[in-house]
């Protein structure tokens, strides 16, 4: 075991003993559900600790235009730990999640692991605000702010892949009513686990949703199929701005550091979600935009846009959900010679079995690449994947 893990998993095992010493001491309920984990509250709720896990273990492999398999992969998609309760009381809560999985734990460009993804502390005076320090998901887009586990699909696309925020350190706000919801933050810009900086700026980001019809059953508009049969129809139509001053890495909060120093990056996004009686609908336009895309020595900031659009139908017995994807990835012009295509594509389909909703779950997945290139022949992949998702 490395350094780095004995060091991330020492406090968390601290915590869970003398979690479980109080509740002796305090007569604290406890409670256990598959999915849900394993929670320790006192009997007035002023604290309380639930410990849950997901994993996703997945296979797949992808086939060149001759049918030949290039790329085999065998792995652990993810293996995550979640640590949440109140502190105080429901007014005052906190969230922990670390990530086990080979994409968590590599290095960082400054020499970071990415182990912790959120660390954050939560404040909701009432019902309408919630106001958080610490590191989580900067609120762009849906697509990002979707659970991994709430998918119809084994993964997200190739347009969220380039655009999206992911995690980062800062402060967040959020406003919620009937029909409408506001979110801001203001972070690092550097992502998570990174750390102090130097000639950096900040990143600030901006969303707000509406919804005409009323508010989606359980968070539905961030869960991909429809497993709550929305028994009225539901919509969200969404748009977030964000600006990363003086941005380190290529891709904002995210990628290689930049050669030549710093850039002001700038994101857009634009989505919609609907549900009703099973079927579900979800698109999502994003792009970017910086003065200097093209750096010397070869590197690139994406600048373009892409969108995509979805169609899943979880059938009555809440069971089978088969599921269709379109995405569209579009470098502006002034990059499309280093990055050697004008567009590229991606046509997905997927089946679900929900054994136990999203908590235990099995998928299948095909997926059809093209691109079209500039210099080289077009190309077109295929690639089909499985993943179990457990939640324990």
């Amino acid at each position: 075991m490395n350094s780095e893990l004995k060091r991330t998993l020492f406090p968390i095992l601290c915590l869970m003993f003398s979690t479980s010493l109080y509740a002796q001491e305090n007569a604290a309920r406890v409670s256990a559900k598959l999915g849900d984990g394993f929670t320790i509250a006192t009997s007035d709720q002023k604290f309380s600790l639930n410990i849950k896990s997901n994993m996703a273990l997945s296979t797949g492999f992808d086939l060149n235009d001759d049918g030949e398999i290039t790329n085999s992969n065998f792995n652990i998609g993810k293996a995550r730990l979640n640590l949440a309760g109140n502190l105080y009381g429901p007014k005052l809560t906190y969230s922990l999640q670390f990530g086990f999985a080979p994409a968590d734990t590599k290095l960082l460009p400054n020499g970071n692991s990415a182990i912790v993804r959120d660390a954050v502390i939560h404040f909701k005076p009432n019902s309408h605000w919630q106001i958080s320090f610490g590191q989580t998901k900067v609120k762009a887009n849906r697509a990002q702010i979707t659970s991994s586990q709430l998918l119809a699909f084994t993964g997200r696309t190739i347009v969220n892949d380039q655009f999206h925020q992911d995690r980062d350190f800062g402060f967040f706000t959020e406003y919620s009513h009937s029909f409408m919801a506001a979110k801001a933050s203001v972070t690092s810009g550097e992502g998570r686990d990174y750390g102090p900086t130097k000639d950096s700026g900040l990143n600030y980001t901006g969303r707000l949703e509406f919804y005409p019809l009323g508010k989606f059953t359980n968070k539905g508009e961030f869960s991909e199929p429809d497993l709550e049969h929305e028994i009225s129809p539901k919509l969200m139509v969404a748009g977030a701005f964000t600006h990363n001053d003086r941005a380190l890495r290529l891709q904002g909060t995210r990628g290689s550091l930049a050669s030549d120093g710093t850039h002001n990056l700038n994101q857009y996004y634009a989505d919609l979600a609907f549900k009703y009686q099973g079927f579900a609908l979800q698109a999502d336009f994003m792009g970017r935009n910086t003065s200097r895309p093209l750096i010397e020595g070869g590197q690139t900031i994406f600048k373009g846009y892409g969108y995509d659009a979805q169609a899943s139908y979880n059938f009555p017995s809440r069971k089978w959900t088969i599921a269709a994807r379109y995405a569209s990835l579009n470098p502006h012009k002034d990059i499309q010679s280093a990055v050697n295509y004008k567009h590229q594509q991606q046509v997905t389909a997927a089946l679900t079995y929900h054994i136990v909703g999203h908590k235990l779950k099995a998928q299948l997945e095909a997926s059809l690449y093209n691109r079209k290139q500039i210099v080289e022949n077009p190309y077109t992949r295929w690639s089909f994947g499985a993943v179990l998702e457990v939640g324990i």
